[in-house]
């Protein structure tokens, strides 16, 4: 028994010791740290394809610790910015992009545990109350699907800086285009480095095709630049009805054949100038590069516009004058009138027929594919980032006209300030024109050109065939020829005809080479004709795409742009140079005639005009020419400071639309261009 006793004792001290050894084990051993046990995971693990994405959103701030926020959304088929007018978002490339590469993000090495680290790794949210340094507030991304239902939610920080002793190190080694960021979710405090190609962006020409026109330089065949301005009258106490007077300024037009041709000038005195090439290629290429930089949507009227894309004023069909809905579209046609003039641009007539004016006149582009541009350029836009691409924000003056104060305000909230007053004595008040240097609201009208295609290809004349005369006797007949020898008449056989059948002979022998010919002619013209109608047809196409596209907006085009496009005829005309060893100009030499010893006199006769000559050899002294009495050519307004504007060459009398509620506002809605 002492033996088993032993036993039984050291087995319960070995069970004891053991036991003391697992707790004391358990005590000391290091703490698994489940933040870690997420390494290598994906960060939203539901979120597997871009299809799932029908709405993103960017939040951010910008440098001056202002939010800005950006919305991209799915409207059928059609991505579109809600903060911009649901305007369309062109940019499918980066929606991809950026879906695609939230699908792979994965959690790659722990950075921070704790919000206090939050600033250091620029992963504050910029929805998050309470100031901060904006180099500490991160991009917010938040992808939903179409119920709704977020996919992604993470907030991205600055860029990882790789040190020597990372072990990420061999990443870096392996492709140095890649890029590590901090990364955190939203509803998490863990920050993460990853590495990501994602630019996230809330600049509204990110996200569109921010070339307005689409098209190349060398597409270019025709270019024309009205810088008429407009000068506008008081017509009565109310100013329900006014009366405008285009000022025709010197109108530009250059054309060539082909895009890689060169320019010519209509009207220049090519004796005196030559045109300035530079210039009408870098016209060109503005055009080329014409970018938006904000939109405006059109006033509708039961979700119908009022101006086709055409630019034409319509009257919706059914309309009964002295009805209540026709009450509501002369309203309507008021709040359309009082939209286009706070944008610079007016419904005027001219005899029966509406046109659209602009205050700082109109640029023609026509494209060898048929297609022709008509900008008419507006009022200036000023302001912050927000002002100028969607209206309001930190808005300066741009001298828009005011609203009526029983008149809706336009659809983007805009509120112009007040115009000067048009004098009241019945002078002309200066022009409402601006200085070129500013952005500027553009409408755009497309249609098609078919001169700009060339000329229709013309068929060919079939020949006639000649008339056998009467008593016709065919001549000699021709030897049979051997193999490879042409058929002749015999040599010795005198063809005694009547001439006049040989002259047939002749004439049949030409028609059969000339029905050849046309046969082939016939056949080329088949498939010029065909190629030009394809031609025109697909022009067609792009004139109602593209006005599709136009129809519905105001744009804004940046003053950078406008700075290569509103040019005077004066900047396209250059001085020939002189030829090659041409004496130089008499130089103006100032002389005191006292100085001079008199010369004889000269007699000479009378001129044509009736007047005596000079009874001295002295010069005649030069007199100052007589002013212009009106009609002269007029420098552009606002060339000399302090002066009233000149008297126009010419001026068209325009009457705007009246915009008397009681008046029949918008005519017969039969627009004209």
């Amino acid at each position: 028994m002492r033996e088993t006793s032993k036993t039984i004792v050291f087995v319960a001290a070995a069970l004891a010791m053991t036991g003391l050894a697992l707790v004391t084990w358990r005590a000391n051993r290091p703490q698994v740290l489940s933040d870690f046990g997420s390494l290598g995971q994906p960060f939203f693990e539901g979120f597997e394809s871009n299809k799932q994405a029908t709405s993103l959103e960017v939040v951010a701030v910008d440098d001056k610790g202002s939010r800005r926020r950006f919305q991209v959304r799915k409207q059928g088929n059609l991505w579109t910015i809600p903060s911009h007018y649901d305007y369309p978002a062109e940019a499918a490339d980066r929606l991809t992009k950026t879906a695609t590469s939230v699908i792979g993000l994965r959690r790659e090495a722990l950075a921070g545990r704790n919000a206090a680290e939050h600033e250091r790794f620029g992963v504050v949210d910029p929805n998050a109350a309470g100031a901060a340094d904006p180099e500490a507030i991160g991009k917010r991304l938040v992808l939903k699907d179409a119920a709704g239902n977020t996919l992604a939610d993470f907030i991205l920080g600055k860029e990882a800086v790789t040190q020597e002793n990372d072990e990420d190190r061999a990443s870096f080694e392996r492709d140095r285009t890649e890029k590590f960021y901090y990364v955190r979710r939203s509803d998490e405090n863990l920050t993460y480095k990853v590495r990501l190609d994602l630019n996230l962006s809330t600049k509204f020409a990110d996200w569109i095709d921010p070339l307005l026109l689409q098209i190349e330089a060398n597409q270019l065949v025709k270019l024309g630049i009205d810088d008429y301005q407009l000068k506008e009258e008081a017509a009565d106490t109310f100013g329900t009805v006014k009366t405008l007077s285009k000022i025709s300024g010197k109108p530009s037009t250059l054309s060539r054949k082909g895009g890689f041709d060169p320019w010519t000038l209509e009207g220049i005195d090519s004796e005196k100038f030559e045109l300035n090439a530079v210039k009408a290629n870098e016209i060109a290429r503005t055009l080329g590069e014409l970018k938006i930089v904000g939109v405006r949507p059109k006033f509708q009227w039961n979700g119908q516009q009022l101006i086709t894309p055409e630019l034409e004023l319509v009257m919706p069909a059914g309309l009964q004058n002295g009805t209540p809905e026709f009450e509501q579209f002369q309203q309507a046609v008021l709040t359309l009138q009082d939209e286009l003039g706070s944008r610079g641009f007016q419904f005027a007539k001219k005899g029966e027929q509406l046109t659209l004016v602009s205050e700082a006149g109109e640029f023609i582009a026509g494209t060898e594919d048929g297609v022709a541009y008509t900008l008419h350029f507006g009022k200036p836009v000023e302001g912050d980032e927000e002002a100028i691409e969607i209206g309001g924000g930190n808005q300066a003056n741009d001298s828009a006209k005011p609203k009526a104060p029983d008149k809706p305000e336009p659809n983007d909230g805009e509120k112009p300030a007040e115009p000067a007053q048009a004098e009241k004595d019945g002078k002309k008040s200066e022009s409402i024109a601006e200085p070129s240097g500013k952005n500027r609201y553009l409408m755009i009208r497309v249609a098609f050109d078919p001169l700009l295609l060339g000329e229709k290809p013309a068929p060919p004349v079939e020949p006639t065939k000649p008339e056998q005369p009467e008593g016709y006797v065919p001549g000699p007949e021709a030897k049979p020829a051997a193999e490879g020898e042409a058929a002749a008449p015999p040599a010795d056989v005198v063809d005694s005809r009547d001439p006049k059948f040989i002259e047939y002979d002749a004439q049949l022998k030409a028609w059969e080479q000339a029905r050849t010919e046309y046969e082939m002619q016939k056949s080329q013209h088949e498939m010029q004709l065909k190629e030009f109608e394809e031609r025109t047809k697909a022009a067609e196409n792009r004139v109602a795409e593209l006005n599709d596209r136009f129809g519905s907006w105001y744009y804004v085009v940046s003053a950078e742009n406008l700075a290569g496009l509103l040019v005077k005829r004066s900047e396209l005309e250059q001085p020939k140079p002189k030829p090659e060893g041409a004496l130089p100009d008499r130089p103006n030499i100032d002389f005191n005639e006292a100085e001079v010893p008199s010369a004889p006199p000269v007699l000479e006769p009378a001129g044509d005009g009736g007047q005596d000559a000079p009874a001295t050899g002295n010069p005649p002294k030069a007199t100052e020419p007589e002013e212009k009495q009106g009609g002269g050519d007029p420098e552009p307004a606002g060339n000399a400071a302090g002066s009233g504007p000149p008297a126009p060459a010419s001026a068209d009398s325009l009457e705007l639309v009246p915009r008397s509620p009681g008046g029949q506002a918008g005519g017969d809605g039969k627009g004209g261009r």
